[in-house]
């Protein structure tokens, strides 16, 4: 029973990717479903550093392409949140 859970978590992880990387917009996954894929070098990948999330989220959109601009906004204001987290940690 777990793994046949893990292999739909897989599939989920990579399908997720996958339209990522045909230029469908961005996704979130976790740290396990990063590790999923053979070929990442046309996505661009940055880890949210949260210590409010259970497991490290990582925000993926592909290298190079036109992004709206809502998808830009968000993804530059999702950095910068994380990152003032980040630099006024106790």
């Amino acid at each position: 029973m777990l793994s046949s859970l893990w292999s739909l978590h897989r599939i989920c992880y990579t399908l997720a990717i996958n339209l990522v990387s045909a230029n469908l917009g961005f996704c979130f996954v976790p740290e396990t479903g990063v590790h999923c894929i053979a070929n990442n070098t046309n996505l661009e990948f940055f880890n949210l550093h949260s210590p409010e999330l259970v497991a490290p989220l990582y925000a993926i959109y592909k290298k190079g392409v036109h992004l709206s601009i809502a998808a830009r906004r968000f993804i530059d204001m999702t950095k910068e949140y994380y990152s003032y987290l980040l630099s006024n940690k106790n």
